[in-house]
């Protein structure tokens, strides 16, 4: 069961974070808090607490409206993801 968990989170969050990057493209601050929001508790529920802080710094910025430092926390979300998904993979290939 865990196993599926982390795949689907795996992929879930990898399609999430393009959806992340097209809202704030489009400089939608509701899309962006709403995405991050999800993303963050279902790292989190995980143990991904790296990636859940990242998340958190950019929801916080989305719901002021302030997405000036978006495209710079976006890419640290997607190297803390790299590093997250590397961690995974390898947890699901000792098992």
């Amino acid at each position: 069961a865990l196993r599926e968990i982390i795949v689907m989170y795996l992929t879930d969050t990898t399609e999430q974070l393009a959806n992340l990057e097209s809202a704030i493209t489009e400089q939608s601050a509701e899309s962006v808090q709403r995405i991050t929001h999800q993303l963050k508790g279902s790292s989190a529920n995980l143990g991904a607490r790296r990636l859940a802080d990242a998340l958190a710094r950019l929801e916080d910025a989305a719901e002021t409206g302030d997405l000036a430092d978006a495209n710079r926390l976006v890419q640290e979300i997607h190297g803390t993801f790299d590093r997250t998904q590397i961690q995974f993979r390898a947890l699901l290939e000792s098992s």
